[in-house]
């Protein structure tokens, strides 16, 4: 089932990093049967498995595979587009202060870090791990945001005040 070329066809590094994530579950559930064997009905039941969003991530994925199986002559069609796609309502709340402080007295030194330099920089988990001391010219922390990128946007420059300046320095010290 799983092909270099299909995972090479998909968008960025972290689609990428994602789909072989979820294919080792696709993998385990279907072992090695072939793909004309798979039919809808096995595909819904892997997808019942899962909560809806993930449910939808798997499906997506499924979909891929078996998109490039009928492009190759290994199908007919593709059982994944009659299954359902799950309604998701993303419901998000805020973490409340003393959440984060909780969480961060129970995590690991390197995480406790980590999580000052977010908290100081106000900036995404995809963006912390790119921030540099070298990073730091002419008084300002220079930050590419990735989740805007592709719009020519993204490019911040932040003022680091003594705390964010103390996590990032902080973080220098942690023994990995």
């Amino acid at each position: 089932w799983f092909d270099q070329e299909i995972v090479t066809a998909m968008g960025s590094e972290l689609t990428r990093y994602e789909f072989r994530r979820k294919f080792k579950h696709i993998r385990a559930a279907f072992g090695s049967k072939p793909i004309p064997d798979v039919t809808r009905a096995m595909i819904a039941a892997f997808l019942e498995r899962f909560p809806g969003c993930s449910s939808n991530q798997y499906r997506q994925a499924l979909n891929q595979v078996f998109t490039h199986a009928v492009a190759r002559g290994l199908r007919l069609d593709n059982p994944v587009q009659g299954t359902i796609q799950r309604k998701v309502k993303v419901q998000r709340t805020r973490l409340s202060m003393d959440g984060f402080q909780a969480i961060r007295e129970q995590a690991p030194t390197w995480f406790q870090r980590t999580m000052d330099v977010a908290f100081w920089s106000l900036q995404r988990r995809e963006d912390l791990v790119d921030i540099r001391i070298s990073d730091i010219t002419e008084g300002r922390l220079s930050v590419k945001q990735k989740k805007v990128e592709s719009h020519g946007t993204g490019r911040i420059r932040i003022k680091p005040g003594p705390q964010l300046l103390a996590a990032i320095v902080a973080i220098r010290r942690v023994r990995w």
